[in-house]
């Protein structure tokens, strides 16, 4: 598919997640030719959509197993997505917390005696 003089578009929000793993949005026919250069073995379809004749076509030709995970399945990674980001909002949060807690009892240990003295009229 790819040739001498083959412009090597990727699909949109293409990006490495680690080494030999890549996610990206659904690709068209201009997308083929980076992905045979990818030389990929697997590609899972995310996408509520019907792939394209296009991708089933370069899927056959490459010889790339293509699976697609049940709505169940679906749900569930969304749903793992979900809970990841309320845990990051949560520890942000409980941080802010904790700092502002922390810094309210330095505060009050600072400026209060635990003694009598002369230059505190509070005591």
């Amino acid at each position: 598919m790819a040739g001498v003089g083959v412009l090597l578009v990727p699909p949109e929000n293409f990006a490495m997640v680690e080494d030999g793993l890549y996610r990206s949005g659904q690709p068209d026919a201009l997308n083929l030719p980076f992905l045979e250069k990818l030389r990929l073995r697997k590609i899972v379809y995310l996408s509520p959509e019907d792939p394209s004749e296009q991708l089933l076509d370069f899927v056959d030709e490459q010889e790339v197993r293509a699976t697609t995970p049940s709505v169940s399945a679906r749900a569930h990674l969304l749903l793992l997505l979900l809970l990841r980001l309320r845990l990051r909002l949560l520890r942000r949060l409980l941080l802010r917390l904790l700092l502002r807690l922390l810094l309210r009892l330095l505060l009050f240990l600072l400026l209060s005696c635990s003694y009598p003295c002369p230059a505190c009229r509070a005591c």
